[in-house]
């Protein structure tokens, strides 16, 4: 295990800003799944710590310790190559934290306030179960600071022998999913009893042929794949953007996209969480002004994309969805992750930022 650096990074947060170090460490490891122990604490100090994995992948949220106070945390990460048995290799690299996501090694960050960052220790997990993960920018690990997609959130709610593996990309669709070999490569490593959340609209609602009988059609054949490959799927209709009438009231702009994920959910049958219609009771308790802070407004308007807080949010409510559709999960689950009140939503939440900023829009890379 490498150690790489160790520097100053300004919390964002609700709370105030404080200063906190992260330590970066990277293992050549072969692609699957490894358990990841750090034990944080210091004998004279309060630390609070945090742990982000490959692309800026939130792994363990807000561990406190009190003076002399130790903790044990574990979780499991997925890594990835983009090479596939035959030969062949993933493409479009874009937007998901190419420099680190496929390169054949566990990277991993460390944040700590009050203390030096403590080493982590990382062992195969053998019997882990993996939760893949599919769509666009509003899901993908995003490269750089401020932007966040829940997918990029997701990891920190599970305890250790439980990975999420997330394939999403900043503009994909399920047609560029297939044809990126990024399908393919996910059913290579995938296996029987392992999980596929799906989210498909943004880009998907561009489509200027046959929108919704093509999407329909590629959803459809994904299910089947995944039905026969003996996963357990759930489809999740994506969050609307940020769109508010004169009246103040948020509206829809991919409602249609969201019934036509249900209704090819139920022919299938596969659970269906309509995070869409959330999003629109939540963008409402909210409102125009208080929508901006989980939304990318850090330097110029992004009324699509996410901050971290609002990614972490996002995360939250898909993590209700797929307790209620596999209860299973709910085993799976850290103690003490209650349902998230999405019509009563809280911003009080801490989230490190990482080194790397990106100046670029997610849809503009």
């Amino acid at each position: 295990m490498k150690k790489l650096m160790a520097s100053g990074v300004a919390l964002a947060a609700a709370a105030a800003l404080a200063e906190c170090r992260v330590e970066r460490t990277e293992t050549n490891l072969p692609e699957g799944c490894y358990t990841v122990t750090v034990r944080f604490g210091d004998t004279a100090a309060a630390t609070k710590n945090w742990v982000k994995a490959e692309g800026r992948r939130l792994m363990l949220g807000e561990v406190d310790t009190a003076p002399g106070e130790f903790k044990t945390e574990s979780f499991t990460v997925n890594t990835r190559t983009a090479q596939l048995p035959d030969g062949r290799k993933v493409g479009q690299m874009g937007g998901d934290g190419k420099e680190l996501m496929w390169d054949g090694k566990l990277t991993l960050d460390v944040f700590t306030e009050g203390a030096p960052p403590p080493s982590p220790a990382v062992s195969p997990a053998e019997g882990a179960v993996t939760i893949f993960v599919v769509g666009d920018s509003t899901v993908t690990d995003q490269d750089g600071e401020p932007w966040g997609s829940w997918g990029q959130c997701l990891p920190a709610h599970f305890k250790a022998g439980t990975a999420v593996a997330n394939y999403a990309r900043s503009g994909a669709t399920l047609a560029s999913l297939k044809s990126s070999l990024r399908e393919d490569k996910l059913f290579s490593v995938a296996k029987p009893g392992d999980y596929l959340f799906i989210q498909y609209g943004h880009n998907d609602q561009k489509d200027k042929t046959d929108k919704l009988g093509n999407y329909t059609r590629r959803l459809g054949a994904l299910i089947d794949r995944a039905k026969a490959a003996g996963l357990k799927v759930l489809v999740v209709s994506s969050m609307e953007r940020r769109r508010f009438d004169d009246s103040g009231k948020a509206y829809h702009t991919l409602r249609e996209m969201a019934e036509a994920a249900r209704d090819t959910a139920a022919v299938k049958g596969v659970p269906f969480f309509d995070l869409n219609a959330r999003s629109i009771v939540m963008y409402d308790a909210l409102g125009p002004e208080g929508t901006k802070k989980i939304f990318n407004f850090s330097g110029r308007e992004d009324n699509t994309h996410h901050n971290m807080l609002g990614a972490y949010i996002f995360s939250r409510i898909v993590l209700d969805g797929a307790r209620a559709a596999y209860p299973e999960l709910a085993g799976r689950v850290r103690p003490g992750i209650g349902e998230y009140d999405f019509a009563h939503p809280s911003l009080d939440v801490r989230i490190p930022r990482s080194n790397k900023v990106e100046t670029q829009k997610p849809d503009e890379k």
